[in-house]
């Protein structure tokens, strides 16, 4: 499974809900969803879309989708936007939901499911 997910690396979507503290505004939603480069490389642009946002709107939820993540991608992001993050949860590698699982637990893919 491993192998599987590092050779397909570039082209399996990645889906985070990342919790940041400050201002989100559709400025801030553009700039989060630009391609980034990285050693030269062009990396696909980020989906961004609010999930949700505290009544005191200091802290949002934001659903990025990524095909192609590296690790570091999201914190580059997000700090560039002028955002701190608080927390991040994988909601989905795939096609594969991720969302019920507590931090460290895994099962077994069903058979119908495919990365």
């Amino acid at each position: 499974m491993a192998r599987k997910l590092k050779e397909d690396a570039a082209v399996i979507e990645h889906e985070l809900m990342v919790e940041v503290e400050g201002e989100v505004t559709p400025q801030v939603l553009n700039k989060l969803g630009r391609p980034v480069s990285e050693r030269g490389q062009l990396l696909p642009a980020a989906k961004v879309s609010v999930g949700s946002q505290a009544e005191d709107g200091v802290r949002t939820s934001l659903r990025f989708a990524l095909k192609g993540e590296r690790p570091g991608q999201v914190d580059h992001l997000c700090e560039t936007a002028g955002l701190v993050i608080k927390a991040v949860k994988r909601i989905r590698i795939g096609r594969v939901p991720m969302q019920q699982l507590a931090p460290g637990q895994w099962r077994y893919l069903a058979e119908h499911e495919r990365f």
